[in-house]
């Protein structure tokens, strides 16, 4: 280091002139720094120097990722960063999305076509009288359908999912 800067808390000299460190450095000790803090802010009106400096910002932030010190961690903060996660994040969870789309598609599917079976089989006759023996009999008759179907619809969903399950294990498994 050169004779012309003195690094130190409160203060940071150089040439002569003090800088206030208070901002920069946290939890401090005696022989200890437990956060530095760097800001950088950039201010540019051309664009491509813009670009450069997110290209760099991400390959910054890449590089910290792979290092991995035990002694320093660094961590890198920007709106390219936030972006780029945002997106990895994304492109992770599309996976989740479309199990969770076909499952549903298929337990409607199943559940509107049981509801269909029912709903075929229903005898007009057992819906004569009154209108309040009517709408007895229909609650009756829908509480009835409702459960059976929700059983049988999960219980096919627990297969489908079973079955689904066994062969992905037998694709990991030969691959």
């Amino acid at each position: 280091m050169q004779d012309n800067i003195k690094i130190g808390y409160p203060y940071l000299e150089v040439k002569g002139v003090k800088f206030s460190t208070r901002i920069h450095f946290h939890k401090i000790r005696k022989d200890y720094v437990g956060t530095l803090l760097y800001l950088m802010v950039f201010d540019t009106k051309d664009p491509q120097v813009a670009l450069e400096i997110q290209k760099e910002e991400l390959q910054w932030n890449y590089d910290l990722k792979m290092k991995g010190d035990h002694l320093v961690r660094m961590r890198l903060f920007g709106d390219e960063i936030v972006n780029h996660e945002i997106f990895e994040g994304s492109i992770n969870s599309l996976p989740y999305f479309i199990i969770g789309s076909i499952a549903m598609v298929l337990f409607i599917f199943a559940t509107v076509s049981q509801y269909s079976q029912h709903l075929n089989d229903t005898n007009i006759n057992d819906f004569s009288g009154t209108a309040n023996e009517y709408w007895s009999k229909l609650k009756k008759y829908l509480r009835k359908s409702a459960t059976s179907m929700l059983g049988h619809t999960t219980r096919k969903c627990a297969n489908w999912v079973s079955e689904a399950t066994v062969q992905l294990s037998e694709k990991a498994a030969k691959a």
